[in-house]
């Protein structure tokens, strides 16, 4: 598993840079990736509940604490967030090195790079659906971009155990690393004239998305090799960007395994 692999040994934080995660797919999936992360699992449901009975097995079989807790105490740690009667406490999220991504020994998967994209809600479900279509890495920006939080791991259901998520500096100085390294970049945009049909991605493409609003900004735009667009009903305004990235790695997957089945390279 990428993640792991690449973060190496982890240290035990202190208790205040500890995180907590809620919900049960980010908890089942969190003990079977990295349950060295895992401090303790809390549970407001008794143990004999069918979707909690995995998560208790899992916690004994790698020795983590678990913790019978009043409702109250989980909605107050991770408030407004659908935790499902489960919270995690575990170390801090570890952020992948963009070195250690490039460096690694598997086949080249598509990259996504993230412009300013600030809903956590929408990265999760941005690596929910980098998980489910082979992309192993996702670029997002240090500032005015969301990152790693109890709410990413949420919406993200267990994916940021197996997605790898670097914090870059300047985007565009990051799309000329991975032009360096051998990576065509190409970013979403609505004016674009070529559409997503039409594209032609090569063996090591990634692919940048802008923000909820404004979408990419100028100087990132200027640092693609190319621009498409996604044809949509035009009385239907825009997309938002989650669902615009599950489109494009869709169709980007099935062309792929297309040219697998033929026994073709990427």
């Amino acid at each position: 598993m990428l993640l792991s692999n690449l973060s190496g040994g982890r240290k035990i934080s202190k208790e205040n840079e500890d995180q907590w995660i809620g919900g049960i797919q980010a908890t089942l999936e969190a003990l079977k990736e990295q349950p060295e992360s895992v401090l303790e699992v809390c549970l407001s449901r008794r143990h004999d509940h069918p979707a909690i009975a995995p998560i208790v097995a899992l916690a004994r079989k790698t020795g983590v604490k678990i913790r019978e807790v009043p409702r109250s105490e989980i909605e107050r740690t991770l408030p407004k967030l659908n935790h499902q009667g489960v919270a995690v406490r575990r170390t801090t999220f570890a952020y992948t090195d963009l070195v250690a991504l490039l460096e690694r020994e598997a086949p080249p998967t598509p990259l996504l790079v993230l412009d300013e994209v600030t809903d956590p809600r929408n990265l999760g479900a941005i690596l929910r659906s980098a998980w489910a279509f082979g992309v192993e890495g996702v670029l997002v920006p240090k500032h005015r971009s969301a990152g790693l939080s109890s709410a990413t791991a949420k919406s993200a259901a267990g994916a940021i155990e197996h997605v790898a998520l670097v914090r870059a500096g300047n985007t565009s100085q990051v799309l000329g690393d991975l032009k360096q390294n051998g990576y065509w970049v190409y970013g979403a945009a609505a004016e674009a004239k070529t559409s997503l049909a039409e594209m032609d991605w090569g063996e090591k493409v990634a692919i940048v998305f802008g923000s909820e609003g404004s979408g990419i900004r100028l100087g990132v735009r200027k640092a693609c090799d190319g621009l498409f667009s996604i044809p949509i009903e035009p009385r239907s305004g825009s997309l938002n960007v989650s669902v615009a990235v599950g489109i494009v790695l869709h169709m980007l997957y099935q062309g792929r395994e297309a040219k697998r089945r033929r026994g073709e390279s990427s």
